[in-house]
């Protein structure tokens, strides 16, 4: 008797059904007994369709978030050295992206990143205390002249807005702003009333210890005009 297609095809979705635990452990141990050709498979169907190789593990991550998460952990976990050093490699050839990266994500869950950044210290307070004496040396070795109302001084320069001139912020407004040295101590700068300015928190955390030309630059390239 020759049966249709339809009829093998739903035979076989009710043989999976009830068979389903046996079927998905024999699947699994034939995959860790073969393991790379198992894997080498696998990347061979993946080239061949990437795209829907790729909306389907989103499918199926956005479907089992939790048991995603569980799953990364335990890899970060068992290979912690490993995924450490990959993400140490991945950040040093993207810096520039993963800083506006990270920037973004803060300013989207301010919140929750100046929670994180308490824990942090808290837990961390010993090397936050050499990390800020180290920096009080630093400004003692490269003391200059610095008048004692300087933030009102160049607030008052500055009429009041941040001194990135593709910025121009309101400091009356923001949330907060910062003491900024324009040519940054660790690249020698002075801490004097000259090297001074008073920047938007935003503007700062973007600048870090770059060269004042090497900021401007990234600026002009970020302007549409």
């Amino acid at each position: 008797m020759v049966r249709s297609e339809e009829f093998l095809k739903e035979y076989r979705r009710l043989y999976y059904i009830k068979n389903r635990e046996r079927i998905k452990n024999k699947t699994k141990e034939r995959y860790f007994n073969n393991l790379d050709e198992s894997r080498a498979a696998s990347r061979q169907r993946a080239a061949i369709d990437p795209d829907r190789n790729n909306k389907r593990a989103k499918e199926w991550r956005a479907k089992n978030l939790e048991r995603a998460r569980a799953a990364g952990r335990q890899r970060a976990a068992r290979d912690s050295e490993k995924n450490s050093k990959r993400a140490r490699e991945w950040r040093a050839e993207n810096l520039e992206y993963a800083r506006e990266t990270c920037l973004e994500w803060r300013s989207e869950n301010l919140e929750y990143a100046r929670e994180y950044s308490r824990k942090a210290y808290a837990a961390n307070k010993f090397r936050h205390r050499e990390y800020r004496a180290k920096r009080r040396t630093r400004i003692k070795a490269q003391l200059g002249v610095v008048s004692p109302n300087i933030i009102n001084t160049l607030f008052r320069e500055q009429h009041g807005f941040c001194h990135n001139p593709y910025c121009m912020a309101d400091l009356v407004f923001v949330k907060s702003f910062h003491l900024d040295h324009i040519m940054p101590l660790a690249l020698g700068g002075m801490h004097e009333d000259a090297n001074l300015q008073l920047l938007c928190s935003g503007c700062n955390l973007s600048k870090g210890a770059k060269h004042p030309d090497e900021w401007d630059a990234k600026r002009c390239a970020t302007v549409t005009w």
